[in-house]
C-alpha cells in the first residue's frame, strides 16, 4: 500500500513537471536581448519574433520566428535583405538557427545561412556556429548611480 501511494506521488509529480516544463538548470527561455560576438544584437520576444541587427549598414534587420524545442533548446529562422550600392534590395539573406542555453546568461548557435537572389536561385550558403550574451540590467544603486537626473 505504501510502495503504491510513493508510486502515486511521484507519477503525480513527473505529470506536473511534464506539464508546466519544469527543470532543474538555467532558465530554458530566451527571452530578452542578447549580444553575439561584436557582429549581432538579437532580442527574443515573448511570443516567438525576434530582431537581430547586424553592425553592417548594407542589410536590413533580421525578422524571424523562434520555438522551443527541448528543455534548453530551440530553434529560430529570420530573413533579411541585403543592399546594393543604390540602396535597393538585391539579394535575401535566410538563416535557421539551432540554439542550445548553456546558462542562464549564455547561448550557443549554429547556423546555416542561405543567401538568395530575388528569383529565388541560391547564390551562396555556409555553416557557422557562435555564442551569445544575455544583456543584463544592473541596478542604478548598485552601481552608485542617480536613477534619473533632469
Amino acid at each position: 500500500m505504501r510502495k503504491r501511494t510513493i508510486l502515486k506521488a511521484l507519477l503525480g509529480l513527473a505529470m506536473l513537471i511534464a506539464v508546466i516544463g519544469w527543470a532543474p538548470g538555467p532558465p530554458t527561455n530566451p527571452v530578452g536581448s542578447w549580444i553575439c560576438g561584436t557582429d549581432f544584437l538579437v532580442t527574443f520576444n515573448q511570443g516567438g519574433t525576434f530582431t537581430a541587427s547586424a553592425g553592417d549598414v548594407t542589410s536590413s534587420v533580421n525578422h524571424g520566428v523562434w520555438q522551443k524545442t527541448g528543455l534548453r533548446t530551440f530553434e529560430s529562422k529570420d530573413l533579411a535583405f541585403i543592399y546594393g550600392a543604390e540602396g535597393t534590395t538585391e539579394f535575401i539573406v535566410e538563416t535557421y538557427t539551432a540554439n542550445t542555453m548553456v546558462d542562464a546568461d549564455n547561448l550557443s548557435a549554429d547556423f546555416d545561412v542561405t543567401i538568395t537572389d530575388l528569383d529565388g536561385n541560391v547564390v551562396d550558403s555556409l555553416s557557422a556556429s557562435g555564442t551569445c550574451t544575455r544583456i543584463n540590467l544592473k541596478a542604478a544603486w548598485a552601481l552608485n548611480a542617480p536613477i534619473c537626473t533632469f
